[in-house]
Formats: C-alpha cells, structure tokens, sequence
C-alpha cells in the first residue's frame, strides 16, 4: 500500500528528539506503539552529543520517519550533519529560546540539507504539529489537545496557543494541530492536500498571514473544500485595508474554491465549535426563530446574497 508522502510527519512509526534534558513539552508520544519507538538525544550547553547507533523502532537498514529538533541556531549545522546517518523521511525545526542572527541562512541551510537527504521539513521557526489520537506532541507546547475530528493549521504561533489554550478550557479537540513556522520547505498548500484525504479529519480551520503561491493554495483549498468543510481567517483585511482590492479577489477567489472566510478572531472559536458538530447543514438557507426581536434583526443583518447563508422563506 502506497504511503503519504507526509505521513511519515502525521502518523511516524519512530521518533528522535534532539534537545535539551528537559523538553518544552512534557513528552513527545504519550501512548501505543510510537511511545516505544522513540528515541530522546541529550543536547547539553557544550554541544557535546551522545548520538545512539541505533534507535528505538527502526530496523537495522531502514530509515527514521521523524526527527524534532529543538536545538539553538548555532547549533543547528552540527546537528544536521550528525543526524544525515539516521536518513529521516520528515524534520520539524521548532523555535529555540534565543532568535537566530541569521535567519536567511538557517533557512537556507535547512532546505538545502532536507532536499539532498530526500526529506519533508517543517519549519524552521515553528511550534511544530499535534496528532492528539496517537498520542503525538511534536510541538512547544506543554499539553497535547483532545482527540477530534478538526484539523487547525495556522501560519501564526500565537495563534496556535491561544486556540489550543481555548480549547482546553472548552473540552474540544482537534485531529491535527500544525504551525507552519517560515514554509521554506512545506507549505500550507501541501498541509491542506494532505488533510483533504486524512481519515482522522472532519473538517479544517485555517489561519493565513501571507501566501507564498496564490495558484497552489487555492487549487489546495478547493480539493479541500471539496470534501470537508473548510473555514478561513485571514489576516490584512478589515479596517486597515477597508477598499482594499486585493482583499476582495481573495474573496472571490475563496467563495470559488467552496471555502468560508471569517473576519474576526473571535469567530474562529465559533467555527471549531461549530465544525466539530456532527450535524451539518445541507444548504445555505437559515430560518431564524427568536422570542425578540432584536436577536433576529441582528442575525438578518449578515445574511444576504453576497454571504455564506440566506434567510429561508417559511411557508
């Protein structure tokens, strides 16, 4: 049976973490057989490495399916040449305490490193990514999010925090949770076309600062919006881009792909809330039945024509 490219990344059958004694979260793979198959290399502050002949889950002559680093940038060079013997399929680069001088550099120093080693890298600068039902924290984050059926994936950390801390406070729960960090390698194109066929995921809430391929991303949105029902919060529109053109084709160009965009932060929680519902509504049209008449008159106010719902004709 034909594997995912990025399934190595999602669902890996091994793990090595390179990092410090104490990790930001408080363990990687909590549970099943990936909780045997991972392997811990103690990064120390003299950059002195302990580097296994063997790891935990791989067979001799195969390769590791994820590697986390979560190392300075200064050492990030050596690193990378001492981890090439483990032949990782994915790498996720999460973000050091200490920002990088040289950011362009690492970036190019990564891409170029996971081209030639035939391996799919997220990152550099990322939180890193959640699959919460196998029990997978490859992320900074200190607690790993409830099982669902909504994928989250955002181009912001903060973002990712503050939509995780929401939603442990709310009981809800994601399939996939994944900080895209700088995109030099993988994008949220791939991520998006990677979810569209992921069993594990219902639906899909997405966070857009910025889009290296407008061609890609849409053409991954539609495939998306095709088969599960995707919800869009995009930054750099509102009140400071009020007549903004570009703004507008974006627009378009989402309703053209079968995507939902949201302009508020807030409604983002409303969306996961909804999404995870497993009652979904076959058409557009809305009837609102209230005791007042206020909630009602605020709720025909964003209906219309030119929004995602219309007000049904009651017979």
């Amino acid at each position: 049976m034909l594997r995912h490219r990025l399934a190595a990344l999602f669902d890996p059958t091994s793990v090595l973490v390179v990092g410090p004694a104490t990790l930001p979260m408080k363990t990687v793979a909590s549970q099943g057989r990936l909780a045997r198959h991972q392997t811990h290399v103690v990064w120390s502050e003299s950059g002195s490495i302990a580097w296994p002949q063997s790891l935990a889950g791989v067979p001799p002559g195969r390769r590791l399916d994820l590697a986390i680093l979560v190392v300075p940038y200064t050492a990030l060079a050596s690193v990378l040449q001492a981890l090439k013997n483990y032949r990782p399929r994915a790498l996720i680069v999460l973000s050091p305490p200490s920002p990088s001088a040289t950011p362009g550099q690492d970036c190019a120093l990564c891409v170029q490193w996971a081209r030639e080693h035939d391996c799919v890298m997220l990152g550099p600068r990322t939180l890193g990514i959640q699959r919460p039902h196998i029990g997978l924290n490859a992320s900074l984050s200190s607690h790993l999010a409830l099982p669902g059926k909504v994928a989250l994936v955002s181009q912001s950390e903060a973002i990712v925090s503050a939509v995780l801390d929401w939603a442990r406070d709310a009981n809800l729960g994601f399939s996939t949770v994944a900080s895209m960090g700088d995109e030099t390698d993988l994008t949220l194109a791939n991520l998006l076309d990677y979810l569209a066929t992921d069993p594990r995921t219902d639906s899909i809430a997405v966070y857009i600062e910025h889009m290296q391929s407008p061609r890609a991303l849409f053409s991954a949105l539609r495939a998306a919006a095709a088969v599960k029902p995707v919800v869009v919060l995009k930054a750099g529109g509102g009140s400071r881009n009020p007549n903004s053109e570009t703004d507008a084709v974006f627009n378009a160009l989402l309703r053209r792909a079968g995507a939902v965009r949201i302009p508020y932060f807030v409604q983002l929680f409303s969306s996961i809330k909804v999404l995870r519902s497993p009652v979904r509504p076959k058409g557009r049209r809305i009837a609102v039945v209230s005791n007042g008449s206020g909630p009602p008159q605020l709720a025909l106010d964003i209906m219309g024509a030119a929004s995602a719902v219309q007000q049904a004709e009651l017979s």
